[in-house]
Protein backbone atom coordinates (compact mmCIF):
# COMPACT_ATOMS: atom_id res chain seq x y z
CA UNK A 1 0.00 0.00 0.00
CA UNK A 2 2.88 2.69 0.80
CA UNK A 3 4.87 1.66 -2.05
CA UNK A 4 1.80 2.62 -4.65
CA UNK A 5 0.10 5.73 -2.58
CA UNK A 6 1.80 8.82 -1.19
CA UNK A 7 -1.08 9.69 0.65
CA UNK A 8 -4.34 8.47 1.89
CA UNK A 9 -7.07 10.32 2.27
CA UNK A 10 -9.96 9.06 4.34
CA UNK A 11 -13.22 10.55 4.05
CA UNK A 12 -15.23 11.27 1.06
CA UNK A 13 -17.04 14.24 1.93
CA UNK A 14 -16.73 17.68 0.38
CA UNK A 15 -13.52 17.93 2.25
CA UNK A 16 -11.79 15.01 1.73
CA UNK A 17 -12.63 15.59 -1.80
CA UNK A 18 -11.06 18.93 -2.16
CA UNK A 19 -8.20 17.76 -0.28
CA UNK A 20 -7.70 14.11 -2.72
CA UNK A 21 -8.28 16.29 -6.06
CA UNK A 22 -5.38 18.90 -5.10
CA UNK A 23 -3.15 16.72 -4.14
CA UNK A 24 -3.48 14.60 -7.24
CA UNK A 25 -3.33 17.77 -9.82
CA UNK A 26 -0.28 18.13 -7.05
CA UNK A 27 1.36 14.92 -8.88
CA UNK A 28 0.71 13.12 -5.59
CA UNK A 29 -0.28 9.29 -5.57
CA UNK A 30 -3.59 9.31 -3.90
CA UNK A 31 -5.77 6.87 -2.41
CA UNK A 32 -9.58 8.26 -1.19
CA UNK A 33 -11.18 6.06 0.91
CA UNK A 34 -15.08 6.49 0.96
CA UNK A 35 -16.96 4.00 2.91
CA UNK A 36 -20.71 4.83 1.04
CA UNK A 37 -21.35 4.26 -2.79
CA UNK A 38 -21.52 8.14 -3.37
CA UNK A 39 -18.78 10.63 -2.50
CA UNK A 40 -20.41 14.01 -0.98
CA UNK A 41 -20.64 13.04 2.53
CA UNK A 42 -23.91 15.11 4.11
CA UNK A 43 -23.56 16.87 0.35
CA UNK A 44 -24.58 13.76 -1.00
CA UNK A 45 -27.25 11.34 -1.98
CA UNK A 46 -29.33 7.65 -1.67
CA UNK A 47 -30.31 5.48 -3.71
CA UNK A 48 -35.03 5.33 -3.44
CA UNK A 49 -34.28 1.30 -4.31
CA UNK A 50 -38.39 1.30 -4.88
CA UNK A 51 -38.10 4.27 -7.70
CA UNK A 52 -34.60 3.82 -8.23
CA UNK A 53 -34.02 7.42 -8.27
CA UNK A 54 -31.05 8.97 -6.31
CA UNK A 55 -32.55 11.46 -3.83
CA UNK A 56 -30.30 14.29 -2.19
CA UNK A 57 -29.64 13.22 1.90
CA UNK A 58 -30.26 17.27 2.33
CA UNK A 59 -30.91 20.28 0.69
CA UNK A 60 -27.91 21.60 -0.02
CA UNK A 61 -26.36 25.23 -1.63
CA UNK A 62 -23.42 27.29 -2.11
CA UNK A 63 -23.05 31.13 -2.41
CA UNK A 64 -20.75 33.56 -4.46
CA UNK A 65 -18.65 33.85 -1.84
CA UNK A 66 -17.59 30.78 -1.37
CA UNK A 67 -14.70 31.12 -3.89
CA UNK A 68 -13.09 27.94 -2.59
CA UNK A 69 -15.77 25.92 -3.53
CA UNK A 70 -16.19 26.78 -6.96
CA UNK A 71 -12.72 26.21 -7.33
CA UNK A 72 -12.98 23.02 -6.54
CA UNK A 73 -16.30 22.21 -9.06
CA UNK A 74 -13.96 23.97 -11.82
CA UNK A 75 -11.22 21.50 -10.89
CA UNK A 76 -13.33 18.69 -11.52
CA UNK A 77 -15.91 20.49 -14.22
CA UNK A 78 -18.96 20.22 -13.31
CA UNK A 79 -19.28 23.77 -12.88
CA UNK A 80 -22.22 24.54 -14.76
CA UNK A 81 -24.19 22.08 -13.15
CA UNK A 82 -24.26 24.30 -10.45
CA UNK A 83 -26.73 27.27 -11.17
CA UNK A 84 -26.72 30.75 -10.06
CA UNK A 85 -29.31 32.93 -9.04
CA UNK A 86 -28.88 36.61 -9.51
CA UNK A 87 -31.50 37.67 -7.02
CA UNK A 88 -31.71 36.52 -3.05
CA UNK A 89 -35.17 36.31 -1.77
CA UNK A 90 -36.07 37.10 1.94
CA UNK A 91 -39.54 35.65 3.68
CA UNK A 92 -41.38 38.22 4.98
CA UNK A 93 -44.00 37.94 8.10
CA UNK A 94 -47.07 38.75 6.23
CA UNK A 95 -46.51 36.01 3.87
CA UNK A 96 -45.10 38.47 0.71
CA UNK A 97 -41.41 38.32 -0.14
CA UNK A 98 -38.77 40.82 -0.51
CA UNK A 99 -35.53 40.33 -2.73
CA UNK A 100 -31.75 41.52 -3.17
CA UNK A 101 -30.18 42.32 -6.65
CA UNK A 102 -26.62 44.01 -6.83
CA UNK A 103 -27.19 47.08 -8.37
CA UNK A 104 -24.59 48.97 -10.61
CA UNK A 105 -22.98 50.94 -7.52
CA UNK A 106 -19.72 50.32 -6.95
CA UNK A 107 -18.68 47.30 -3.99
CA UNK A 108 -19.25 47.45 -1.41
CA UNK A 109 -22.17 49.66 -2.00
CA UNK A 110 -23.82 47.35 -4.74
CA UNK A 111 -26.78 46.24 -2.29
CA UNK A 112 -27.63 49.95 -0.96
CA UNK A 113 -30.28 50.26 -3.28
CA UNK A 114 -32.12 46.92 -2.32
CA UNK A 115 -31.37 47.77 1.24
CA UNK A 116 -33.37 50.95 0.70
CA UNK A 117 -36.46 49.52 -1.06
CA UNK A 118 -36.79 46.42 1.38
CA UNK A 119 -40.53 46.61 2.03
CA UNK A 120 -41.72 46.56 5.91
CA UNK A 121 -39.05 48.36 7.19
CA UNK A 122 -38.73 51.55 8.24
CA UNK A 123 -36.22 54.43 7.49
CA UNK A 124 -34.32 54.21 10.90
CA UNK A 125 -34.47 49.85 10.56
CA UNK A 126 -32.93 50.59 7.38
CA UNK A 127 -30.48 52.61 8.84
CA UNK A 128 -29.70 50.20 11.46
CA UNK A 129 -28.73 47.27 9.30
CA UNK A 130 -26.43 50.01 7.17
CA UNK A 131 -24.85 50.39 10.71
CA UNK A 132 -24.42 46.86 10.96
CA UNK A 133 -22.79 46.79 7.24
CA UNK A 134 -20.29 49.23 8.23
CA UNK A 135 -19.43 47.05 11.27
CA UNK A 136 -18.35 44.42 9.21
CA UNK A 137 -16.51 46.55 6.58
CA UNK A 138 -14.62 47.84 9.71
CA UNK A 139 -14.12 43.94 11.07
CA UNK A 140 -12.38 43.41 7.53
CA UNK A 141 -10.05 46.03 7.65
CA UNK A 142 -8.67 45.16 11.50
CA UNK A 143 -8.66 41.14 11.05
CA UNK A 144 -4.82 41.55 10.66
CA UNK A 145 -4.12 43.44 13.73
CA UNK A 146 -3.30 41.62 16.67
CA UNK A 147 -5.56 44.08 18.80
CA UNK A 148 -8.61 42.46 17.18
CA UNK A 149 -11.02 42.07 19.89
CA UNK A 150 -14.58 40.97 18.23
CA UNK A 151 -13.96 37.13 18.82
CA UNK A 152 -14.44 38.15 22.57
CA UNK A 153 -18.21 39.14 21.96
CA UNK A 154 -21.37 37.40 20.80
CA UNK A 155 -22.88 38.40 17.40
CA UNK A 156 -26.05 39.11 19.20
CA UNK A 157 -23.94 41.67 21.14
CA UNK A 158 -22.29 43.19 17.97
CA UNK A 159 -25.96 43.73 17.17
CA UNK A 160 -27.08 45.05 20.39
CA UNK A 161 -23.89 47.71 19.98
CA UNK A 162 -25.09 48.75 16.39
CA UNK A 163 -28.83 49.23 17.48
CA UNK A 164 -30.11 46.71 15.11
CA UNK A 165 -33.85 46.87 14.82
CA UNK A 166 -35.16 43.50 16.17
CA UNK A 167 -37.85 43.61 12.70
CA UNK A 168 -34.33 43.93 10.65
CA UNK A 169 -33.35 41.16 12.93
CA UNK A 170 -36.11 38.96 11.99
CA UNK A 171 -36.36 39.40 8.39
CA UNK A 172 -33.00 40.53 7.74
CA UNK A 173 -29.76 39.45 9.75
CA UNK A 174 -30.75 36.42 11.35
CA UNK A 175 -31.63 34.14 8.02
CA UNK A 176 -28.68 35.23 6.92
CA UNK A 177 -26.12 34.38 9.73
CA UNK A 178 -28.16 31.30 10.92
CA UNK A 179 -28.22 29.77 7.96
CA UNK A 180 -24.60 30.23 7.32
CA UNK A 181 -23.28 29.49 10.75
CA UNK A 182 -26.30 26.66 11.59
CA UNK A 183 -26.62 28.11 15.24
CA UNK A 184 -28.24 31.12 16.83
CA UNK A 185 -27.52 34.54 17.46
CA UNK A 186 -26.26 34.43 21.20
CA UNK A 187 -24.13 31.28 19.85
CA UNK A 188 -22.19 32.94 17.05
CA UNK A 189 -18.96 34.25 17.72
CA UNK A 190 -19.01 38.10 16.60
CA UNK A 191 -16.26 36.87 14.26
CA UNK A 192 -18.08 34.74 12.30
CA UNK A 193 -21.07 36.56 12.17
CA UNK A 194 -19.26 39.73 10.48
CA UNK A 195 -17.25 37.26 8.46
CA UNK A 196 -20.58 36.11 7.10
CA UNK A 197 -22.15 39.55 6.72
CA UNK A 198 -18.53 40.66 4.68
CA UNK A 199 -18.22 37.89 2.46
CA UNK A 200 -21.65 37.52 1.59
CA UNK A 201 -22.81 40.95 1.48
CA UNK A 202 -20.01 43.47 1.16
CA UNK A 203 -16.82 41.75 -0.18
CA UNK A 204 -17.99 41.16 -3.86
CA UNK A 205 -20.55 41.88 -6.07
CA UNK A 206 -21.44 38.65 -6.28
CA UNK A 207 -21.21 37.30 -3.30
CA UNK A 208 -24.46 37.49 -2.22
CA UNK A 209 -26.00 34.99 -4.86
CA UNK A 210 -27.28 31.38 -4.56
CA UNK A 211 -26.28 28.29 -6.20
CA UNK A 212 -28.14 25.42 -6.56
CA UNK A 213 -27.35 22.24 -7.76
CA UNK A 214 -28.86 20.80 -11.10
CA UNK A 215 -28.07 17.42 -10.49
CA UNK A 216 -27.95 15.07 -7.50
CA UNK A 217 -25.51 15.62 -5.30
CA UNK A 218 -24.02 12.31 -5.33
CA UNK A 219 -24.06 13.03 -10.01
CA UNK A 220 -22.35 16.26 -9.07
CA UNK A 221 -19.36 14.58 -7.06
CA UNK A 222 -18.64 10.76 -7.12
CA UNK A 223 -18.10 10.38 -11.42
CA UNK A 224 -16.29 13.38 -11.80
CA UNK A 225 -14.05 13.41 -9.07
CA UNK A 226 -13.08 9.50 -9.50
CA UNK A 227 -12.23 10.67 -13.13
CA UNK A 228 -10.35 13.35 -12.34
CA UNK A 229 -8.46 11.15 -9.71
CA UNK A 230 -8.01 8.45 -12.06
CA UNK A 231 -6.47 10.43 -14.86
CA UNK A 232 -3.89 11.21 -12.82
CA UNK A 233 -3.07 7.99 -11.88
CA UNK A 234 -5.01 8.42 -8.52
Amino acid sequence: MTDKWDTVVVGGGVAGISAAVHLADAGARVLLVERSAYLGGRASSFLDRQFGTLVDVSPHITLGCCTAFQELLERIEVQDKVQYLDTLEFSLPNGTRAGFRASCLPVPYHLLPALLKFPQLGLLEKASVARLMLAAIRWAGETEHADNRAEELSFADVCKRERVSPRAMQMLIEPTVISACNATMDAVDASYGLMVLWEVLCRDRFGYRLGIPRVPLASLFTDPTVSHLEERGS
